[in-house]
């Protein structure tokens, strides 16, 4: 029989058994008990081996019910050889160890990530409501008002073991995080088996035989069958994985105990006085049991606040320490160095695998970056995939170091990693300094990934003046969007063979009033990091589309508009497009989108895809430059290649510049794509492109960007070889 369907087994025959097993004589039913506890032992002990998690819960529990075993089989020999067991023998004593062994192994299995302390206050609160509900209910009128101490025997001693059962799988579900099908098994076992030793301490005090009534019999099968089935369940939670349970499960718990204690208490009181039964036990027990439930609930209450204290300045997914620890560091003005580190192109990586990948691998970067920085230093996790060292020691030694350890290739989930980071660094050398640390080291790392990333760079002065010239540039660009500050310029983009213009680029301009014109250098990185670059991409868009209608009209001539990759992110992106060609009347086929390489491999090409299928076409800029590949060639929604003008600056006198050229114009040939030149400046270029095949040629050869008037004036002139060339 499979493993995975005993358990069903168990419990199907577990419940006629323990209807049948209440009628047979004690021989019997000891037998029947010695039979399940030896299939649960054995259950246990196979999973020592096979798991999950530690084999010590498992060794304690396949010790536990070894012993109940021995014991009902021990006793069932007795019942048969005619001498029934009478008083507290050795095998009640060896019957009793089943009962710690077994809540030792549910407590060993939920020491996690549960705090001990909050595991000892939580179960000791059960622990005192039980006893002071075991003595008013069952202690005081049986055993202390009869004054039948003298008379008890080791049917005494079963409802307060019981309680340990019940204090550990309290503490058990106090720090589930899942509560699996085997948790509910075993929490009916002890409270079958709770109920079952409460009758049978009743029925003997009351002058019932040793073996107990039919219902505690009947009980007793069930938990030693609920038991076996809750080890034998193949949804068991891994031992030593929990984690502090909901605060709405500690809510209902501490509410209903603190409800239970004095409403029980003023009972018993009442009921006692008219009787006349009330003694100093009755007196004394509640009084302590309530003292002893009160500093256990303040306990309780004070780890819970040190637990949210600590979650306050702790990372969840890696255990470091957060930003908001580092920024209390920080206040205390410390000495050292501060690096700030963040993964390259993590992005990836959640898109590609998806967001639990990416949290394994911030997990085993952050074990990496434990093990580098050791204990001497101060890490932590400023949120995503940044991170962030606090150090006494020397900034370059220490860099390399973690660069290097983050080369290594990691393992997540079956795929093999390469990742790199950047770090920005900042010293600190006291109060003063540390104030905007913080600030200044993300500005070196912003250029440590603008200089190419998998490097670290210092902070210098100038950097700060460079990001504050950025904030008032992205200012100055919001209030000029809505403006004619803003306007388009266009470039031609002339066939090679016939000499014409076929299509031109849009190229947004900015003109401030009174003030020189600011390249779109200066200001386009600025509108791309803030996300003007969206508002500001919709407008150069339309206006090329309106622009671009006439002429295609008159003359056939397209239009290229350059689209960012934060464009291509919003989800309306291709609506917009769709909208900018209806509203201006341009074809599909006469606009041409240019992106650059570094989209193809990301998420963001869907809208591509959709805007091809209406008859836009798709270019490549700067091909060559970036992350050039013949799978995203051939299989991509691209239509033309643009060759960089780092290719073209020493090409007419240099073999292999020319070489490279003719590769890619081959290699977009045999896949259908057309080529465009970019950074065509002198006639010996445009011959040689000419030679080698290119379709066409873009740069101050051919014209330099011009308003739309002066295009307009360009397209209607007499087509000539070369065009002619525009004043420089």
């Amino acid at each position: 029989m499979e493993v995975k369907v005993a358990w069903r087994w168990l419990l199907i025959g577990g419940l006629p058994l323990a209807a049948v097993v209440a009628w047979l004589p004690p021989a019997a039913q000891e037998a029947a008990y010695a039979v399940l506890a030896g299939i649960g032992s054995g259950a246990a002990f196979v999973r020592t081996r096979s798991g999950p998690g530690r084999p010590l819960p498992w060794l304690l529990l396949a010790l536990g019910l070894a012993a109940g075993a021995l014991c009902s089989a021990a006793w069932s020999v007795c019942f048969l050889i005619g001498a029934p067991p009478s008083g507290f023998s050795v095998i009640d004593a060896v019957y009793f160890t089943m009962y710690g062994l077994i809540a030792s192994a549910i407590c060993v299995h939920s020491n996690g990530r549960g705090s001990a302390l909050a595991g000892i206050a939580e179960a000791g609160v059960v622990t005192f409501t039980g006893v002071l509900l075991g003595w008013f209910l069952l202690y005081d009128p049986l055993i202390n008002d009869p004054g039948n101490w003298g008379t008890a025997d080791a049917a005494l001693a079963y409802p307060l073991l019981d309680l340990l059962l019940i204090c550990a799988v309290v503490r058990l579900f106090a720090v589930l995080d899942r509560i699996a099908t085997a948790n509910v098994l075993v929490l009916c076992a002890v409270v079958v088996q709770s109920i079952a030793d409460t009758v049978y301490f009743v029925s003997v005090h009351q002058g019932g035989t040793w073996s107990g009534p039919g219902a505690s019999a009947a009980g007793w099968v069930l938990f030693f069958a609920l038991l076996a089935a809750a080890i034998m369940h193949p949804d068991v939670p891994e031992p030593g994985r929990g984690r502090a349970a909901s605060g709405w499960r500690a809510g209902v718990l501490y509410t209903a105990l603190v409800v239970v204690n004095p409403i029980v208490t003023a009972v018993a009181f009442l009921t006692d006085i008219r009787r006349r039964e009330l003694d100093t036990l009755d007196v004394v027990l509640p009084m302590a049991v309530v003292a002893a439930v009160g500093v256990l609930l303040v306990v309780r209450l004070a780890y819970t606040q040190h637990r949210l204290v600590r979650l306050a300045l702790r990372d969840e997914l890696t255990g470091l320490p957060n930003r908001v620890d580092l920024e209390l560091r920080l206040a205390g003005a410390p000495l050292g160095i501060l690096l700030v580190l963040d993964l390259d192109d993590f992005k990836h990586v959640n898109d590609s695998l998806g967001h639990p990948a990416g949290d394994a691998l911030l997990s085993s970067v952050a074990d990496r970056l434990r093990d580098t920085v050791g204990g001497r230093d101060w890490l932590g996790r400023l949120g995503g995939d940044e991170f962030a060292i606090l150090s006494a020691g020397a900034g370059t030694e220490l860099c390399d170091r973690v660069l290097a350890v983050l080369r290594s290739p990691i393992e997540v989930q079956g795929h093999r990693l390469h990742v790199t980071g950047s770090i920005g660094v900042r010293p600190i050398l006291g109060a003063a300094d540390a104030a905007g640390a913080l600030v200044d080291a993300d500005l070196a790392l912003y250029a440590a990934k603008d200089a190419g990333k998998d490097r670290a760079v210092v902070f210098e002065a100038t950097l700060r003046d460079a990001q504050q010239r950025r904030v008032t540039t992205v200012n100055r660009l919001r209030a000029a969007l809505g403006t004619d500050e803003i306007t388009v310029h266009y470039q031609p983009i002339v066939s090679l063979s016939p000499g014409r213009v076929e299509a031109v680029e849009a190229l947004v301009r900015w003109f401030p009033p009174g003030g020189d014109p600011i390249p779109p250098d200066a200001f386009v990185p600025a509108a791309e990091d803030s996300g003007l670059i969206v508002p500001l991409g919709e407008r150069v868009l339309r206006e090329a589309c309106t622009a671009a209608a006439p002429w295609h009209r008159r003359h056939g001539t397209s239009v290229t508009v350059n689209v960012s990759p934060r464009q291509l992110r919003e989800p309306d992106f291709a609506d917009v497009v769709r909208r900018a060609l209806l509203d201006s009347g341009l074809p599909a086929a006469a606009l041409i989108l240019e992106i650059t390489e570094g989209v193809l491999i990301g998420p963001d090409i869907t809208h591509l895809g959709e805007l091809r299928r209406d008859g836009v076409r798709v270019a490549v800029d700067d091909f060559g430059t970036g992350y050039s590949s013949l799978a995203y060639l051939r299989d991509l929604p691209i239509d033309i290649l643009k060759i960089d003008r780092s290719f073209l600056r020493s090409a007419p006198g240099e073999p292999g510049a020319q070489a490279l050229i003719k590769a890619i114009v081959d290699m977009a040939r045999s896949l259908g794509l057309a080529t465009v030149a970019e950074g065509v400046e002198t006639a010996a270029q445009a011959g040689m492109l000419r030679d080698l095949g290119c379709d066409k040629g873009q740069g101050w050869h051919y014209g330099r960007p011009a308003p739309a008037d002066r295009v307009t004036a360009l397209l209607g002139a007499a087509v000539v070889p070369g065009l002619p060339v525009e004043s420089r």
